[in-house]
């Protein structure tokens, strides 16, 4: 009996030891050094700003992420290049390419419709075929007219039949008095064998080439796409550019 109480109180000893030793250890500002810890009193490490939606969306974070640089450069290497033949344009494929053009906008000047289902998740989506041109099997995307703007939806909206108005709805719901610049039609010449005047306003069309160049239609692709700098020969009409109104202004003597 006398030897089993004292190993009960040997054990006892033994376990509020090693507790106490263990709290001891737990409390104390630094870790030993040689064991690879770090002390509490160590300043936190400043964390990473977690990025919005928007940045993932645009950025290229993913074990693809040059798959869009990628495939634009593939369909980039489809279409012509600059010094090949153009063939004779006609009026007939003029008329057909104008025609293309106008069932796409509501008026001229409108930023097109898009003829075909899309994703608005991502703005790369769009760029793949349209920052540059493709050309694919038969079809050809459009260059953008304009530069790169973050939000292609913000403008451009997916083309869509006429829906009827609702049952019993006024009909003057549909109608306003809007009435849009007229399309310029071919620009004029100063004289024969002159450089053609731009005959539409400049405003979100700052690459010519993007209508005009190896991507664009043929009855309005220019014969030289390989000179770069058309404004060196080619001007806009200032009846249509935006600074006709300024222009109207100062002639007749009014202040704007």
């Amino acid at each position: 009996m006398s030897y089993t109480r004292k190993t009960v109180s040997l054990a006892l000893t033994v376990l509020l030891a090693a507790v106490a030793a263990g709290f001891f250890a737990g409390t104390r500002d630094e870790w030993p050094k040689a064991a690879g810890y770090v002390g509490h009193s160590t300043a936190p490490a400043v964390g990473v700003q977690a990025r919005s939606y928007a940045e993932l969306r645009e950025q290229a974070l993913s074990p693809n992420a040059e798959i869009y640089r990628a495939s634009g450069a593939t369909l980039i290497g489809l279409l012509p290049s600059v010094t090949e033949k153009v063939p004779p344009k006609d009026a007939e494929s003029r008329a057909r390419a104008l025609a293309r053009r106008q069932r796409q906008r509501a008026y001229d000047g409108a930023p097109p419709t898009i003829p075909h289902p899309i994703d608005t998740r991502a703005t790369p989506n769009c760029l793949v075929c349209h920052e540059h041109g493709a050309q694919i099997a038969e079809l050809r995307a459009p260059e953008m007219r304009h530069p790169v703007l973050p939000s292609c939806v913000q403008c451009h909206v997916e083309g869509r039949a006429r829906e009827p108005l609702p049952e019993g709805s006024s009909p003057v719901l549909a109608e306003n008095g809007f009435e849009p610049v007229p399309f310029g039609g071919q620009g004029a010449r100063a004289w024969p064998g002159a450089p053609p005047v731009v005959p539409h306003r400049g405003f979100m069309r700052q690459r010519c080439d993007a209508c005009h160049g190896v991507a664009g239609a043929l009855g309005i692709r220019t014969p030289h796409p390989d000179r770069q700098s058309c404004q060196q020969c080619h001007v806009l009409d200032e009846r249509l550019d935006q600074g006709s109104f300024f222009a109207a202004l100062h002639s007749t003597g009014a202040r704007p």
